[in-house]
């Protein structure tokens, strides 16, 4: 056996801690064959343990094939084995999360609102069947671990509204099954990595009320199947990217509250699926004029323009100022916004004691009409000029209608005598200081 020993001394090589490295010295060498040897001779040839440093071949036993197979290893050069390192996971059959016990092939994890403190253990990576994690409005903090990408079957991870902190880590592109990514208001900084890109399931997307910065990624129009993307309240810097008007399938786009320069990119006027609030880019940098594919849009989906502008340096080049109201339940007259179902008075008179200082100028809008629940009109003492529009007829619900002392003109509308005789309205408060002509029979 010495003869044997002495004979193998040629084959010495540095090596990593690994299956091979007998001694634990970090080095795989003739002291390493050595120690097999002498194993074997000691009658230490069963592997029970699950990891067994000198089942070379995998077969469950020390041998001389094991002794052949490292001196092969030596000659290959195989001396690295920096990739090497004993999982957590090994050997495992439940995890510890919490003070609970779960399986390791659970599917679905619920533990919103429970309140968890501490860490995100890193256990919670060997969950590798999990479809479903939810650990929303607990109290951890703590780093997003890389382990989470081990996770590769969820399709839903809803970390939002805890106090974790550190950067999304690039791994997170591993989750190529997740339509759900929510990790919003937490503390979490650094870059938006540009591997969520790679998540293209995904349709809910949210990050907003955290502390990251740079960029919104270009990768992020891979994302077609997004219906919300929420960055909000952050602090992203540089340009709003092109490719987002790829996501068609977006009804709400909430970028507000950020440091975005730079132009609104004409391809969002792709977005065809935007609610009325949901171009929200107010409260950034923006500058230059707002692209005509973008003021089609705002007009044709009844967009809020006031999310558009305020807090910008942006130019509305759209064919006609747009409503600062909300199309399909406001009505804005003089700058105002009014609920059609709610308002019942108005009180705009130039000659009353409700603080307005009067002044209306131009005509009397036709959308007045749309405030069906209207009991009380006063224009009254302006400098309303034009006609009477005939969609005044439709305030069926008035008792109080006065328009004198402007300089409305031309005939009234049979619509509105209509109004007068069966509301029974004076119509001096109509006529006065007017030049109307009363054609009501």
């Amino acid at each position: 056996m010495k003869k044997l020993i002495i004979s193998l001394m040629m084959f010495g090589s540095v090596y990593s801690q690994c299956l091979g490295d007998m001694n634990g010295d970090g080095i795989k060498d003739i002291l390493d064959i050595v120690n097999l040897v002498n194993d074997i001779l000691d009658g230490d040839d069963i592997c029970e343990e699950p990891l067994c440093l000198g089942d070379i071949n995998g077969d469950g036993i020390k041998d001389v094939l094991d002794i052949i197979s490292l001196i092969n290893e030596i000659l290959d050069g195989d001396d690295s084995c920096e990739e090497f390192e004993p999982s957590i996971c090994d050997g495992l059959t439940e995890v510890e999360l919490w003070g609970h016990y779960y399986d390791i092939g659970v599917t679905y994890l619920d533990l919103a609102n429970q309140g968890l403190t501490g860490s995100i253990p890193l256990e919670i990576g060997c969950l590798t069947n999990l479809t479903w994690l939810d650990l929303e409005n607990n109290q951890l903090t703590g780093s997003i671990s890389q382990e989470i990408g081990n996770l590769v079957d969820l399709t839903v991870l809803r970390l939002y509204n805890n106090q974790l902190t550190g950067e999304i880590l690039p791994e997170i592109g591993n989750l190529i099954n997740l339509t759900g990514l929510y990790l919003g208001y937490n503390q979490l900084t650094g870059e938006i990595p540009s591997e969520i890109g790679n998540l293209t399931n995904l349709i809910g997307l949210e990050l907003e009320n955290n502390q990251l910065t740079g960029g919104i990624p270009s990768s992020l129009g891979n994302l077609t199947n997004l219906t919300i993307l929420r960055l909000y309240n952050n602090q992203l810097t540089g340009g709003i990217p092109s490719p987002l008007g790829n996501l068609m399938n977006l009804t709400g786009l909430y970028l507000y509250n950020n440091q975005l320069t730079g132009g609104i990119p004409s391809s969002l006027g792709n977005l065809t699926n935007l609610i009325y609030y949901g171009l929200s880019l107010s409260s950034n940098q923006l500058t230059g004029q707002i692209p005509s594919e973008v003021c089609d849009l705002i007009e044709s989906n009844n967009l809020w323009m006031s999310y558009i502008l305020d807090g910008n340096n942006l130019i509305n080049t759209c064919e006609e100022e747009l409503s600062i109201c909300n199309g399909l339940t406001e009505v804005e007259l003089w700058g105002e916004c009014y609920n059609i179902e709610s308002t019942a008075e108005i009180d705009l008179s130039g000659n009353s004691s409700n603080g307005w200082e009067g002044g209306l100028t131009g005509e009397i809008p036709s959308e007045i009409g749309n405030l069906i629940n209207l009991h009380y009109l006063n224009l009254g003492h302006n400098d309303l000029s034009g006609s009477i529009p005939p969609e005044m007829g439709n305030l069926t619900n008035l008792i109080y209608l006065v328009i004198h002392f402007n300089q409305v003109t031309g005939e009234i509308p049979q619509e509105v005598c209509y109004l007068i005789e069966s509301n029974n309205l004076d119509v001096s408060w109509i006529l006065n200081g007017n030049d109307l002509i009363y054609t009501c029979e």
